[in-house]
């Protein structure tokens, strides 16, 4: 992928934590693949997803990784998201910055 400049998409629909030493392997084996982790990395308002949370925030030491900030129904928050943007949002932009999330 990284000798085509194509970038490699992830989607952990069972949580981040359950691929979390699979993707840090391929982080590590080709550095120069983008990596996309789609819908905050599937890390909803439970403990579980806090912990997943924190090991996404962990990826940010990886330049190739980017984050989408879509599917905001998976994070079991309401509209208008506050919770999302104040516990998931914002983090997000203080570790990756503005130029790595989608």
């Amino acid at each position: 992928c990284a000798e085509l400049h194509m970038p490699v998409g992830v989607m952990c629909f069972q949580g981040l934590q359950l691929h979390y030493e699979d993707i840090l392997e391929l982080l590590k084996a080709s550095p120069k693949t983008t990596m996309v982790l789609d819908h905050f990395g599937f890390t909803g308002f439970t403990e579980e997803g806090d912990k997943a949370f924190a090991l996404l925030l962990k990826l940010a030491e990886y330049p190739q990784v980017m984050v989408k900030v879509s599917a905001l129904f998976r994070q079991n928050d309401d509209s208008p998201y506050d919770r999302v943007k104040t516990e998931r949002l914002v983090p997000l932009l203080e570790v990756f910055g503005p130029d790595r999330l989608m």
